[in-house]
């Protein structure tokens, strides 16, 4: 019995593997220094999603503290909402945590990255993370503006912010929700037949019958 219960395990382990995107994570950032994106969406969740652990919210920026992922690289402003647009930001060793549905696609304004800013994308199902840091991007000027980020190909279900320097500043976070899909057909198929044979093997034989003959 104990065999036919690893069995069902293994095929909804497999069932739940299969259901999972491909782990190939592709990572690619843009329009690095300036990033002309809606301001008015810094604090939005596009996508949904709930602070375990909140980040602050700022607006502008504080020389040797943080900067605004929508300033240029030179300190200035495309315009007063940009100014005066708020954002999310942590510091000095503080974490922010985001759970969200568990999706297969990330974007976010990534503002004055630096060696000391750290994303990671968890998958709490699987137990799998993708940490994003510095090196993950093409061409960022580091300390200056922003760089659009986009992930893709990746499952995740949280994700945290971490900053052991001044900042990390970040906004306009979209993710994209993983659509439920159906176990595999070969899956179920290997569940009912493991389910069958547990039910056989919890009958009892029955007696032989056995003949007599006459002397």
């Amino acid at each position: 019995m104990k065999s036919v219960l690893c069995g069902i395990g293994l095929a909804i382990g497999l069932a739940l593997w299969c259901a999972s995107p491909s782990q190939a994570a592709t990572i690619s950032n843009f329009d690095n220094g300036r990033t002309l994106v809606d301001a008015s969406k810094g604090t939005s969740l596009i996508g949904g999603g709930t602070w375990l652990n909140g980040p602050d919210v700022v607006t502008g920026s504080v020389k040797r503290q943080y900067r605004s992922t929508f300033e240029n690289g030179d300190g200035t402003f495309a315009s007063s909402s940009d100014a005066s647009a708020s954002y999310f930001r942590v510091h000095d060793g503080a974490t922010a945590v985001l759970k969200v549905a568990r999706s297969k696609a990330l974007s976010l304004l990534w503002g004055s990255v630096d060696s000391y800013n750290k994303i990671t994308l968890q998958d709490t199902l699987t137990g799998r993370s993708l940490v994003l840091t510095l090196g993950s991007l093409k061409g960022a000027v580091v300390g200056l503006g922003a760089s659009l980020v986009n992930v893709t190909g990746f499952a995740f279900d949280r994700v945290e912010f971490w900053s052991s320097g001044n900042s990390l500043e970040f906004s306009n976070i979209s993710t994209q929700a993983l659509a439920p899909v159906p176990v595999p057909a070969p899956a179920l198929l290997l569940i009912g037949g493991l389910g069958g044979l547990a039910a056989l093997r919890r009958r009892r034989p029955g007696r032989a019958c056995s003949a007599t003959h006459d002397a």
